[in-house]
């Protein structure tokens, strides 16, 4: 016979595990109202693809592509075989190629095909609510099941399939439940990280110094020029003009031109407008030091 000492006071105890139970549910419940959880496409429609690539780049370069074409809420995933899979809001044949090109163009030679396909919002809905419709039937079963097991009760067995219902229901309520609280807390914790790029832009650093003679005019003709040159040159994607600090007081300014690509930075140097832009420069500048930065 087994002593009383030994058993555990799992019924004694039961309203401490209710309360344990509520701490959960009932946040999560909450969460799950704010939008915890974070639908895939399967769930909310969508469009899917899979882009191979000679050599894949940093799934952050791509999403910024895509947050660059108005999809900031892109999700992109690495897949075996060089591919990277992009999940993200419906998108129309047209925006699709808008993304190709994007890509080859920022990744010229490695792309190799992008293949996609969509899941609509209809075919979503119709999803969850044959998962609703199955979850009711299987209920449904399995009270009948437990009711049959217990007939000798009569109509009290059904109370026993009820309750198991209601167990299921809440173990199904404190996984959605914890599942919704990590999301929150996961993507204030994400939000907090710091993130950096590693981008395969080509950064242009040009740093002057001015003849002692040169004219106010002198100097503001070769900035603006810069910004006159970079509109004019294919594959500039950025720049920046005004130095915030020069650490040696030997140089006096300095700008930084961003290109999409090498083969964009290669052509910049025998293009027409900065052939243009250097008698300006070399006007009013007494020495110069330019570097080619890229990943």
């Amino acid at each position: 016979m087994i002593e009383r000492s030994a058993l555990l006071p799992i019924v004694e105890r039961k309203w401490l595990y209710f309360l344990l139970s509520g701490l959960i549910i009932v946040p999560g419940i909450v969460f799950l109202a704010l939008g915890g959880l974070k639908l895939g496409i399967e769930f909310k429609g969508g469009s899917l693809l899979d882009v191979r690539f000679d050599t894949p780049p940093p799934a952050t370069e791509v999403h910024d592509v895509m947050a660059s074409l108005g999809h900031p809420e892109t999700v992109v995933q690495g897949a075996e075989g060089g591919r990277l899979l992009i999940r993200t809001n419906e998108m129309q044949p047209e925006e699709i190629a808008k993304v190709q090109a994007a890509l080859e163009q920022r990744f010229p030679g490695d792309v190799k095909d992008v293949s996609s396909s969509a899941v609509s919002p209809s075919f979503s809905g119709e999803l969850v609510a044959n998962a609703v419709r199955a979850i009711v039937f299987a209920s449904i079963l399995i009270v009948l099941l437990i009711a049959f097991a217990f007939r000798s009760f009569g109509w009290a067995a059904f109370r026993y399939g009820i309750a198991a219902i209601v167990a299921l229901l809440h173990d199904a309520f404190v996984v959605l439940g914890l599942f919704a609280i990590l999301a929150v807390f996961s993507a204030g914790y994400a939000a907090g990280v710091h993130r950096f790029g590693v981008p395969k832009t080509v950064l242009h650093v040009v740093i002057i110094r001015w003849k002692p003679d040169a004219t106010p005019a002198q100097k503001k003709a070769v900035i603006d020029g810069v910004r006159q040159m970079a509109a004019s040159i294919p594959g500039v994607r950025n720049i920046w003009i005004k130095p915030a600090r020069m650490a040696s007081l030997q140089w006096n300014t300095a700008f930084v031109i961003e290109f999409d690509s090498r083969a964009a930075a290669d052509r910049y140097a025998t293009d027409p407008a900065h052939a243009a832009w250097v008698k300006l420069e070399e006007a009013a500048r007494l020495n110069s030091l330019n570097v080619q930065v890229t990943n």
